[in-house]
């Protein structure tokens, strides 16, 4: 038995509709998925500005350590100068002030001339380590100056680059087109 043309046209036209089913179903499953990976494209696109954005700021802030330990290195540098050539003013001024004369008498020449020296040798233990502490304050004050406007400057940046990310990160659009984002393509 042959089936009928009829049922020929219905089961034909039931697998016409099927495949029109599926591909239906497949456009929305295309639908579907380009909106999902679309939504995981923008949130990898601020993932990837926050970990830029991250590098910068520890970037800045491992800088701003690194100057902050040498500041700390030469500031006790300046320090221990300081003590020594305290030291040596102490050790100056009791060498002018317990030093002695050779006895007084009959001076030839050569006395004359030691005399001179021997003053002279215990006026610079004075006036070296005054004029060395002199210098050390004025180094550490230079020092204490420059750093206190390095840390001044240092947090206007850095309050400069942070409103910078809150302004760009209202927005995707203004993400991808941070210029952090844009150097580092």
């Amino acid at each position: 038995h042959s089936p009928p043309m009829g049922g020929l046209v219905s089961v034909s036209s039931g697998i016409g509709r099927l495949i029109a089913a599926e591909s239906v179903l497949g456009v929305l499953g295309l639908a579907q998925n380009a909106i999902y990976h679309s939504n995981d494209l923008v949130w990898n696109e601020i993932d990837y500005y926050l970990q830029v954005r991250q590098v910068h700021i520890d970037t800045l802030n491992n800088m701003r350590e690194d100057l902050r330990d040498l500041y700390e290195m030469d500031a006790r540098k300046i320090d221990n100068s300081m003590i020594v050539t305290t030291l040596m003013l102490s050790i100056g001024f009791g060498f002018v002030v317990e030093g002695t004369f050779p006895p007084t008498g009959p001076k030839s020449g050569q006395e004359e001339a030691l005399r001179v020296v021997y003053a002279i040798v215990a006026g610079l233990a004075l006036v070296c380590p005054f004029w060395s502490m002199l210098s050390l304050v004025e180094c550490k004050r230079r020092l204490d100056f420059f750093m206190d406007r390095f840390t001044h400057g240092f947090y206007t940046l850095l309050r400069k680059r942070i409103d910078g990310f809150v302004e760009e990160s209202r927005h995707t659009f203004n993400i991808r087109q941070s210029h952090i984002v844009r150097h580092t393509e």
